[in-house]
């Protein structure tokens, strides 16, 4: 009898590890479904996999937390519960096993009450950035401590509960023998070609420095360096004899995420199929970019910009950047192995977006980073209560960034004091004493032009001041015309290195063609997969397109900020597919197989009428684009478009 007892207390001690053990998986699986289930039902990454792929997401995801999880079981509670003592029968010591599923479920319970309040009320902790987060804390700890109380009963009952026995032992074993599967019949031999063009890394002796400085939303014509009536951009007029002007510069996208994606990539956005929020880079796509191929020859490279729409983590942009908003990004985050990513892609996007959203969270709750909400960054800057999301933080941590970087470094910056629908100008001059009480009030946004060029001065005279600007390339320029137009022309600046190019430029150029021109400066191959060529050795005929694209049906939020709704094939973000012809514009409207034509505003080099394409070759041609760009156009029946 006392060694049947023997047994029982053995089996009792033993055990609860395996009990504690399956509800960590459980748990686990339990919380990438629900935020499985949450993206689905938002503008995400997933809304673009066919049904059998986003499965796939949902088995594969959790497998690398949980090898984590299960390594932090064993190797840290197991030899901490096996040293505790054990007083008058009770087991408190449990608590060690179930802290990890209990924290598990704690978060995923904060990220739906934050999911729910933020999507009734727009109200999350990002509205405590101060010590009132220690009231989200409080509430965060009181959780996971009621986590395990929930769960320890599991735990000390499981030898007698055989119906949970008897789920855990079968449903566990079944989800991971399926993820194990699908890890199998997923994998992807993935290769990058040509990314390093030069086996040969460039010194700091013979490279210049790169800063690229862009600005939301300018209008080159209303820019002085470019004719304006108003002196808007002093700065620029005081150095235009040292600088590459081009007159008729083109967007390749409505939206501020395609711009710089194309513009980091010299990729169209048809080709990478990065439009706008929820897209990403894919595939290959991730890989080949300009930030990398500077990264593979020894730049230090930087993005100063906003999370969410342009980030390079965000819009995953990949071994591209060493720092971006704040924070390191190149070895400094739990982050999956290259291998890994390059081997399950969508897997692993969807795996650190979920690390990113409750790691920022907790970080947020334990006081070592603030929270931020990248949306509203854009849509309320009435409400910029963090000195890190305006302007003047970007640029002063660019400053610092290039204090600190070895060089030769790479540093991209994108402010967002041009952006409408209102403006808020750091030194009033056209609009002093005004208020504004309409949207796009053009005195308020030349203000804004006008503090955009007071900030590239500021950074040329701090280069001067640390010896770097006559070995910096330094590109200032836009993403697209005021109010997300495309039909206008905006500025490209190019000052070079000791002044090498200089003068007016009035052929069409394209935002593609920047990564390349870098390239040529620098004595580099560009690669075949680049859309864009070399402002410098090419030259482009007037009549040939310059492709752009506009997002698909979006809908206004009560603030009037417009959000992609819930892609749909065959053209998921597409909306518009566009050609500029000279000076023409030709939009082709989608689904809707719809074709309109109107001027360029601010070109300055129009062409005759009769080289200009007929409404119907036009249409042709953008179906034939997208055609090769891997976009099902069989609903789009040939027929003659409706023309302005």
């Amino acid at each position: 009898m006392n060694n049947k007892k023997q047994f029982m207390n053995n089996l009792r001690v033993q055990h609860p590890l395996t009990t504690a053990l399956l509800l960590t998986i459980a748990s686990l699986y339990f919380y990438f479904f629900m935020e499985w289930l949450f993206f689905l039902t938002k503008p995400s990454m997933l809304n673009v996999l066919s049904v059998q792929d986003q499965l796939a997401v949902l088995l594969l995801a959790p497998l690398p937390a949980l090898l984590v999880l299960v390594f932090a079981l064993f190797a840290v509670m197991l030899p901490i519960y096996s040293l505790v003592n054990r007083n008058n029968g009770y087991y408190y010591q449990d608590y060690l096993l179930i802290a990890i599923p209990a924290l598990i479920l704690a978060c995923c319970i904060l990220l739906l009450a934050e999911n729910f309040t933020y999507t009734l009320f727009q109200f999350g902790m990002y509205r405590f950035p101060g010590y009132d987060r220690l009231i989200y804390t409080i509430l965060f700890i009181y959780l996971w401590y009621r986590c395990c109380k929930i769960l320890y009963p599991f735990l000390i009952q499981s030898t007698e509960n055989k119906s949970l026995n008897r789920a855990l032992t079968i449903v566990i074993p079944i989800l991971l023998l399926m993820s194990l599967v699908m890890a199998t019949t997923q994998f992807k031999d993935f290769t990058v070609p040509h990314l390093n063009t030069d086996p040969a890394p460039i010194t700091h002796r013979k490279f210049p420095n790169i800063l690229v400085l862009s600005s939301d939303g300018i209008n080159a014509r209303n820019m002085s360096v470019y004719g304006y009536k108003r002196q808007t951009t002093p700065f620029f007029d005081s150095v235009k004899n040292e600088l590459l002007i081009f007159e008729n510069h083109l967007t390749n996208s409505q939206t501020t995420t395609g711009s710089i994606a194309a513009f980091h990539s010299g990729k169209l956005p048809t080709t990478t199929k990065l439009i706008y929020r929820p897209d990403i880079f894919k595939g290959d796509d991730a890989y080949q970019h300009l930030p990398g191929i500077l990264m593979r020859k020894g730049y230090f490279n930087g993005d100063f910009s906003v999370r969410h729409y342009i980030d390079p983590e965000d819009i995953n942009l990949k071994e591209g950047f060493h720092y971006a908003n704040y924070r390191n990004i190149s070895g400094k985050r739990l982050a999956l192995p290259t291998a890994v990513q390059r081997a399950y892609p969508t897997a692993s996007r969807f795996y650190d977006e979920l690390f990113e959203r409750i790691t920022t969270r907790l970080s947020h709750l334990l006081g070592r980073s603030t929270m931020s909400n990248p949306f509203l960054i854009v849509t309320e800057p009435d409400n910029h209560w963090a000195w890190d999301l305006n302007d003047r933080g970007r640029v002063d941590d660019l400053k610092q960034f290039i204090v600190k970087a070895a060089t030769p470094f790479y540093a991209h910056a994108h402010l967002l004091g041009t952006h409408g629908f209102k403006f808020h100008p750091a030194n009033p001059l056209f609009s002093k004493g005004q208020k504004q009480t309409k949207p796009w009030m053009t005195d308020f946004y030349d203000d804004a032009i006008l503090d955009y060029d007071q900030y590239a001065a500021e950074l040329v005279a701090f280069l001067k001041s640390k010896n770097l600007y006559e070995n910096t390339l330094i590109i200032f320029t836009s993403d697209h015309g005021k109010a997300w137009r495309i039909n206008e022309t905006i500025p490209l600046l190019i000052r070079f290195p000791d002044k090498k190019y200089t003068g007016i430029k009035r052929d069409n150029s394209q935002h593609t063609d920047i990564t390349p021109t870098i390239l040529d400066f620098l004595n580099q191959d560009i690669p075949n997969w680049m859309d864009g060529r070399s402002l410098l050795t090419s030259k482009r005929d007037p009549i040939e397109p310059v492709f752009a694209v506009q997002k698909s049906q979006s809908l206004p939020n009560e603030k009037g900020w417009h959000r992609v709704v819930a892609p749909q094939p065959p053209f998921y973000t597409l909306g518009s597919i566009n050609a500029t012809y000279c000076h023409m514009l030709y939009r082709l409207k989608l689904p809707e197989n719809i074709l309109k034509k109107e001027p360029v505003k601010g070109h300055t080099r129009p062409c005759p009428e009769n080289l200009l394409p007929s409404p119907s070759q036009a249409h042709s041609a953008l179906i034939e684009h997208l055609n090769q760009a891997g976009y099902d156009t069989r609903s789009l029946k040939p027929q003659k478009p409706v023309s302005d």
